[in-house]
């Protein structure tokens, strides 16, 4: 059968009006609304799980016994289920999943408003973030701003910082933001 303009697929009527199957309720006052927002319970972190589900397992483990137990940013001590893997560099620069591409972080650390991503200059600079055609085993990370070190597997090694890195620190300003 051929379709014409007087055969609507849509809940319109042929009369144009829209059927409405519940009732629209009343305008509720401001404080009964505020009154609600506050019983609601608060879901934090609900996010970190998709995040970080791309990660095996074993991976994510051998990063957390690496950095054992602490922010690799910080130093204050990671809580066993919320922390989060940082690749270093980056996935869509070509970084792969792999334990020396991967740093520990606290969620505030990693994507906060003083975190890596917020930073990003700040973070090339202190290793928490690789530029693109970088080795990332060339590249070593100032952990717990303290001491430079270079992640060789299962484990950390003193090293000097790469000269590309000191010349990013001598290019940040006093903030950590590039100048």
């Amino acid at each position: 059968m051929k379709r014409t303009g007087l055969h609507r697929r849509s809940p319109l009527r042929a009369t144009g009006q829209l059927q409405r199957h519940t009732s629209l309720s009343p305008a509720r006052p401001v404080e009964d609304a505020v009154a609600d927002v506050q019983r609601i319970p608060l879901r934090r972190h609900v996010h970190l799980r998709r995040c970080t589900s791309r990660i095996p397992r074993q991976l994510r483990a051998a990063v957390y016994d690496r950095a054992e137990g602490t922010c690799d940013m910080c130093g204050r001590w990671l809580q066993p289920d919320l922390w989060e893997a940082n690749h270093r560099l980056m996935r869509s620069q070509g970084g792969r999943d792999a334990l020396i591409n991967l740093v520990a972080l606290h969620p505030a650390c990693h994507r906060g408003p003083q975190g890596v991503h917020h930073r990003p200059a700040w973070a090339y600079a202190n290793g928490l973030l690789v530029p693109a055609r970088r080795d990332p085993q060339q590249w070593p990370v100032l952990r717990h701003g303290l001491i430079w070190q270079m992640p060789l597997g299962r484990t950390w090694a003193d090293c000097d910082p790469h000269p590309d890195q000191l010349e990013r620190l001598a290019d940040l300003d006093e903030d950590g933001d590039a100048a």
